[in-house]
């Protein structure tokens, strides 16, 4: 295997990694708010999107021939949001947060992975292997819709009501 190729399987094998730890935590997310099904389902919803982001990962990995080029930052960038993610996950489990605080980490974290997508990251061979990580990252967009909806609806029901006058 050459050093290109070497790097791309690490690269990939961090993003599959990135994916798997951060649908952990939407399970855990989805564990904890059990009580309140909409957004249980919300939650699994998101983790289960985010399993199938880890298999499209492992997809590309199969097909590593067809990329071309990689922009080495991104794997300084996703090693930094390994971290991240599971220092979060850590504190999750220590000190489960509240549906607010869950729903602001997540976003938070969905907005900064966006930036260092793969589409961003890995120049592939082949219309149909990006138009994989285009959706994958369009995906992305989706929970962060998702999430912030989520987030809205919860602060507007916390604002007091106002009296008509």
């Amino acid at each position: 295997m050459n050093g290109g190729i070497v790097q791309m399987s690490i690269f990939l094998d961090n993003c599959q990694d990135l994916e798997s730890i951060t649908a952990d935590l939407y399970h855990l997310f989805a564990d904890y708010f059990s009580s309140d099904k909409y957004v249980a389902r919300l939650w699994r919803k998101t983790a289960l999107e985010e399993e199938n982001h880890a298999r499209q990962v492992k997809l590309a990995k199969k097909l590593i021939r067809n990329i071309v080029g990689i922009n080495l930052d991104f794997l300084h960038h996703i090693s930094i949001s390994q971290e991240k993610i599971r220092t979060i996950v850590k504190q999750c489990r220590a000190c489960p947060p509240d549906l607010e605080e869950a729903l602001r980490v997540s976003i938070k974290f969905e907005e900064q992975m966006e930036k260092f997508h793969m589409h961003n990251a890995i120049c592939l061979q082949g219309k149909s292997v990006n138009a994989l990580f285009v959706a994958m990252m369009e995906s992305d967009r989706g929970h962060i819709t998702e999430l912030q909806k989520e987030l809205d609806k919860l602060l507007a029901l916390r604002q007091p009501m106002k009296m008509a006058g």
